[in-house]
């Protein structure tokens, strides 16, 4: 009985084992499996691919004088040429006539100039003319007016004098006189001395008495006298009037005629606006100069125009038969100076490309070997592209590397600084409260060490396609960060490492 129950334990004991280990195994394959990595210390770079073409980096215009008949180009787009080598040759019988037209013109400028000197001459002269009559007549004005200014104060003055005097004297003899006392005492001792004088004088002062005056009495001729002083008066008083008003009226005309005298030199003074008709025919003269002497340099090299420069035909602005254009006839590309790649792209896409970022660029020459050349970004603009913003780079390269006109490819690559935090994107995700990456944590359980994903939220400073930097803090260089899972986990969900 013993060994019965020994052997049922045995086998009891050994079928929890088993349903252990297949319990397990079971849960083993049901837990998500997952990579991790540890943070690292490091840059983050930034790169770009894009494609651009060789243009010449400097680019000199050659240009003709307009309206030559155009015989034969004998230069291409895209051949080399040298300094002085033969552009194009200019027909000749129609350059000729040209020249004659020119020469002609100028002839007729030579008189135009002499006559709009001659006739800016005359105008000058008659502004200065009018300029010293106008100022001749202010003085007159200034002149005659104060001398009728003063004949008319002087009369003013006059007339208030006989006024004053006329009304004085009319005071006087409207006052009564006092009498001679002096002289009836004289009358009194003569008549003493003797009296038969004093009787005489008696008896005649009886028969004509005499006023206060001294006059007989008679009152008919005394108001005739009144009333002739007070006429004299009024008729002076309203002359003195007449000379105050006559001498105001003066001055107000005076005031009128000075002001229009200096009104119409002002006008005459304003200086004559500049004429620039003799400069401006002088300028079309010296056009007309300019173009002579060029089209004899064209007859002198056998009508042809020559490269000023050596270098790469860009472009042939014009085509045989053709007048010659006021602009450029001919663009060639410097070989002298160094080519220039511009390439357009997106604002978002290139905002870690600046000045100085290195750029490597790959191509084929034109014996179809291939060619690379590590540079540096020259400049970056933002611009408008048909309605878009967009940035325009620059990138400058020696003339020897790549033909002109050619395709490359430019790779562009920028280095952040040093990040202590550096964590694979793969391992990032996100949800309402912001970014977050999950953390192994490890825990014992009776049956080992268990681990589980926890979620840690970050701020992310800088990242590119491959890797992300965050602050540091939440994630600290020690933790494993899950980068991959075999499944999608969520917060507190057992997982297991590769």
């Amino acid at each position: 009985m013993q060994k019965k129950l020994v052997k049922i334990l045995v086998v009891f004991t050994g079928t929890v084992i088993l349903l252990t280990i297949i319990s397990r195994i079971g849960a083993s394959f049901a837990v998500p499996t997952v990579s991790v990595s540890k943070p690292k210390r490091m840059k983050i770079v930034h790169r770009m691919e894009s494609e651009g073409e060789v243009a010449a980096g400097f680019r000199r215009p050659v240009f003709l004088d307009e309206g030559l008949f155009v015989e034969r180009i004998m230069a291409l787009e895209g051949e080399k040429v040298s300094e002085g080598q033969k552009l194009l040759k200019l027909d000749k019988e129609k350059t000729q006539k040209q020249l004659k037209e020119l020469e002609y013109e100028y002839d007729q400028l030579v008189l135009q100039i002499k006559t709009a000197k001659s006739e800016a001459q005359a105008e000058r002269n008659r502004h200065g003319t009018t300029v010293k009559n106008s100022r001749k007549q202010l003085n007159l004005a200034l002149d005659s007016t104060d001398r009728e200014v003063k004949q008319a104060k002087d009369d003013m003055k006059q007339a208030r004098k006989e006024y004053d005097k006329a009304l004085k004297s009319s005071k006087e003899k409207k006052e009564p006189s006092l009498p001679n006392i002096k002289e009836e005492d004289d009358v009194k001792d003569e008549s003493e001395k003797n009296p038969d004088a004093g009787s005489d004088t008696g008896d005649g002062d009886k028969e004509n008495p005499v006023n206060g005056n001294g006059d007989k009495e008679n009152p008919d001729i005394g108001e005739d006298s009144i009333d002739s002083g007070e006429n004299d008066l009024k008729e002076l008083e309203r002359e003195k009037k007449e000379a105050e008003r006559s001498y105001y009226d003066t001055l107000a005309k005076r005031e009128e005629q000075v002001l229009s005298a200096q009104s119409a030199l002002e006008d005459a003074s304003v200086p004559l606006a500049v004429n620039t008709s003799a400069e401006q025919l002088d300028i079309q003269k010296s056009m007309a100069g300019d173009k002579i002497e060029q089209i004899k340099e064209y007859i002198k090299n056998g009508y042809c125009v020559h490269s000023p420069v050596g270098g790469i035909v860009d472009e042939v602005l014009l085509s045989v038969g053709e007048l010659s254009p006021a602009t450029a006839s001919f663009i060639i590309a410097d070989v002298r100076e160094d080519f220039k790649i511009v390439v357009y792209e997106d604002v978002e896409k290139g905002k870690y490309i600046s000045r100085g970022t290195e750029v490597n660029i790959k191509g084929r020459l034109e014996n179809s070997e291939f060619n690379e050349y590590q540079g540096k970004v020259h400049s970056v603009s933002k611009i408008e592209k048909e309605g878009e913003e967009c940035l325009e780079i620059t990138v400058y390269l020696p003339p020897d590397i790549f033909s002109l006109s050619s395709y490359v490819s430019l790779s562009f690559e920028d280095y952040s600084e040093n990040y202590d935090c550096c964590i694979p994107v793969s391992a990032f995700n996100q949800d309402d409260k912001g970014d977050f990456v999950y953390v192994t944590d490890t825990k014992q359980t009776v049956l080992g060490d268990e681990l589980s994903a926890r979620k840690v939220y970050v701020e992310i400073l800088d990242r590119n396609n491959e890797y992300a930097a965050v602050a540091p803090g939440p994630v600290t260089d020690d933790m494993d960060v899950i980068i991959t899972s075999g499944r999608e986990i969520e917060e507190g969900n057992r997982v297991r490492k590769e």
